[in-house]
């Protein structure tokens, strides 16, 4: 289960979060947190912080209010610190880099909050996000070339040891790129999504989970196609954990429509899509908890 965090009236918000995270406890569902949103009428953030009142201090409060209610619920499995930075670079020597405001944090939310023993998600940035202009441009929250050289490093070995990756992978449902429109799509992607991310388990021993990826699944189109390979990939390489958006037919710029029946080829769509994930993750985890003797059974 991936919480949204929206940091507009996150003081009020975290006593439902933390019923939230209870709810899931009883069914067996982990919990990840991500910084999606500073304002609820925002779009796509640019940075891990704004201009308009969410400072840096500001977003480490934030953190630090949900975090004392949650940090020591044993489904609360991560955190992913801050959502598609579009504007942010990583290991230009910027204040725009990603990776220093990622490890701040990560040592901040460690050493506050000593109660959680989860993962440290840090996505990664935009397409601009590099020196390298011959670089495969990315969705934003794709973009982790600089780990090549710059990898999340807090100087803590036993913090740094729950550090993940995790590259958004959307497709041509998602966005427009050239590599979608070329002759060998999509038997070139695989080199692409190597050199955004592949590379990092065998450069830096830490896992990659693809944090979004996902579109309308509609048969015959660019898109099936790429999750298609996309799958493939990740099953190939050992990256089968994710994070998929969507099966309830919404998409990422479709009008919340609450309680909206699925139209009769949403349902086919939905179906194709359940069973791509089926071949991709076929025996997902299941969790439950005891409360007298706090030992996770799996």
């Amino acid at each position: 289960m991936h919480l949204r965090l929206y940091l507009k009236g996150i003081f009020l918000f975290s006593c439902t979060l933390s019923t939230y995270s209870r709810t899931c406890a009883s069914y067996g569902l982990l919990v990840l947190l991500c910084d999606k949103r500073h304002h609820l009428e925002d779009g796509v953030k640019q940075l891990w912080y704004d201009g308009v009142g969410n400072s840096e201090e500001r977003i480490l409060r934030g953190w630090d209010a949900v975090m004392n209610r949650l940090a020591s619920k044993w489904n609360l499995f991560a955190v992913d610190l801050a959502d598609e930075l579009g504007a942010a670079t990583w290991g230009m020597g910027l204040s725009s880099d990603w990776n220093i405001a990622a490890e701040q944090l990560i040592k901040h939310l460690a050493t506050n909050h000593s109660s959680f023993a989860g993962l440290f998600f840090v996505q990664g940035v935009g397409a601009s996000g590099t020196t390298d202009s011959s670089f495969p441009k990315s969705n934003q929250g794709g973009h982790l070339q600089g780990v090549q050289t710059h990898s999340i490093s807090t100087g803590q070995p036993s913090i740094d040891g729950r550090v993940v990756y995790s590259p958004h992978a959307f497709g041509p449902d998602y966005t427009e790129e050239s590599y979608f429109q070329t002759d060998d799509f999509p038997r070139n992607m695989p080199l692409i999504w190597q050199k955004q991310f592949g590379f990092i388990p065998n450069k830096t021993g830490h896992p990659v989970i693809v944090g979004a990826w996902g579109g309308r699944y509609e048969p015959s189109s660019l898109d099936e196609q790429y999750q298609n390979e996309l799958a493939r990939y990740l099953i190939e390489n050992c990256m089968t954990s994710n994070f998929y958006w969507s099966v309830n037919g919404q998409w990422a710029f479709d009008p919340i429509e609450p309680n909206r029946r699925l139209s009769e080829s949403e349902r086919q769509n939905q179906n194709a899509q359940l069973g791509l994930l089926k071949r991709l993750q076929p025996r997902p985890t299941r969790l439950s908890y005891s409360q007298n003797t706090r030992f996770v059974g799996i």
